[in-house]
């Protein structure tokens, strides 16, 4: 029985999932598989712009039937969604997230006013396009996940949603960050909390045969 399990499984993958962005990461892994990612490094070295350039990646190619949930425990909604607007639209994250203040400069005749002019376009049709793509992925923070309990119904709501809509469908996930899960019945250390959240995500990877992933501050 668990030989015939397999057999099906590993049919069923085909070529894994797909990064046709990053196709250096698809050749290397043989196609993405279900599994726990951490992005780990020093603060402010581009894990989370690296994990949200992969997820986005992952769900706007169609072949992979995927619906992206990230989970935003480091940063509110705020911050994170002008990051994926810039990355996605080649912009500063500043003028994203303060479009006022660029258009003041317009207004008052800078310089370069035809050019912030463009830039503010550009953002517009971004915003538009992230709104179109609202079936491809959500966001959600802190004010949304208080607990590790929390954050296991969301993910299990969304992934029984997704397969109701479409059983050959999928969901991937992506946690920013990992000790920023909040084991609300536990009295953990620093190192001990790490370890209980590496394995709670796998656990989660696990059970619903999906992709986890998640950024760690070393």
């Amino acid at each position: 029985d668990s030989l015939d399990a397999f057999e099906e499984r590993a049919w069923n993958k085909k070529e894994g999932y797909k990064t046709p962005k990053f196709p250096s990461l698809t050749n290397g892994l043989e196609g993405w598989d279900s599994g726990l990612y951490i992005f780990a490094g020093l603060a402010n070295h581009g894990k989370t712009a690296a994990m949200i350039n992969i997820l986005e990646d992952m769900v706007t190619c169609s072949d992979n039937k995927l619906f992206g949930v990230y989970y935003s425990l480091d940063d509110n909604k705020n911050k994170v969604l002008p990051r994926i607007v810039a990355m996605r639209e080649s912009l500063p994250i500043g003028l994203v997230s303060k479009p006022g203040r660029f258009q003041k400069m317009v207004d008052e005749g800078h310089p370069d006013a035809i050019h912030i002019a463009q830039l503010l376009d550009k953002r517009r049709d971004g915003i538009n396009r992230l709104k179109e793509q609202s079936n491809k992925m959500m966001v959600l923070d802190s004010q949304d996940i208080k607990s590790d309990k929390d954050l296991r119904d969301s993910i299990y709501q969304i992934y029984n949603y997704v397969k109701a809509m479409d059983e050959e469908a999928n969901i991937v996930v992506a946690v920013d960050g990992l000790k920023d899960i909040n084991f609300v019945d536990m009295k953990l250390t620093e190192n001990e909390k790490v370890d209980q959240a590496s394995r709670f995500l796998k656990d989660i990877s696990v059970e619903l045969d999906i992709i986890v992933m998640s950024t760690m501050h070393l």
